[in-house]
């Protein structure tokens, strides 16, 4: 849930409530109940997985205002007017690049305003800690890892670990992507709080539209 908490922070910084604001990846709408105001219009969009779209839409049905409809590629997006504010939680580590890229430059063209972007850390000195808490505790990625693949993401060493989703995931590729269409503004750490972003879980990042 910190991610929802954090984008509840970034959201309440803004000098006035978003009017429009268009989610990558919203799955059942559950941002919705953490904006400090609700908008005139929200477009959700999400590719299914699991149900959550499905469950989102039966939710807001009567909601006149709520708009979530199936994404699978970046030309799903529809032509709307400017939003104020994008959002894309725990989503683009799904992507490869490419599809991340894609997806970013079809938001650049519908976002004035800010976009606010979360996901995993999958490296570094913390990686190895988590890799053992999904194992042991959670059901298991589809990707396999072998020791060679941990050892190197523990040192950082994504470019030489095959992607699979999570697997192989580097923020720091995405936040270059990201900053050639948008201006980053900021890059902190989500969970646990308070603590660098080299030991952080997962990343927020805050960016802006140059228009």
């Amino acid at each position: 849930m910190n991610r929802f908490f954090w984008l509840q922070t970034q959201l309440q910084r803004l000098p006035s409530s978003p009017k429009r604001i268009i989610e990558l990846g919203c799955y059942d709408g559950r941002s919705l109940d953490f904006l400090p105001a609700q908008p005139d219009y929200y477009l959700g969009l999400d590719a299914g997985w699991e149900g959550g779209l499905a469950i989102g839409q039966k939710k807001f049905a009567d909601a006149r205002h709520i708009d979530l409809r199936l994404c699978q590629k970046p030309g799903d997006i529809p032509d709307c007017p400017p939003f104020d504010v994008g959002i894309c939680m725990e989503t683009m580590e799904h992507m490869n690049y490419d599809l991340a890229e894609s997806y970013l430059r079809r938001l650049r063209a519908m976002i004035r305003g800010y976009l606010f972007v979360t996901v995993p850390r999958e490296h570094g000195l913390i990686f190895p800690f988590k890799y053992a808490m999904k194992h042991f505790f959670f059901t298991p990625d589809d990707a396999t890892f072998s020791w060679r693949d941990i050892w190197l993401l523990t040192f950082g060493q994504t470019a030489k670990v095959q992607r699979k989703e999570h697997k192989g995931f580097d923020e720091r590729v995405l936040i270059k992507i990201i900053s050639r269409h948008f201006r980053i503004e900021a890059v902190t750490g989500i969970f646990p709080p308070h603590v660098p972003r080299a030991l952080s879980f997962a990343v927020g990042i805050v960016a802006r539209s140059d228009t």
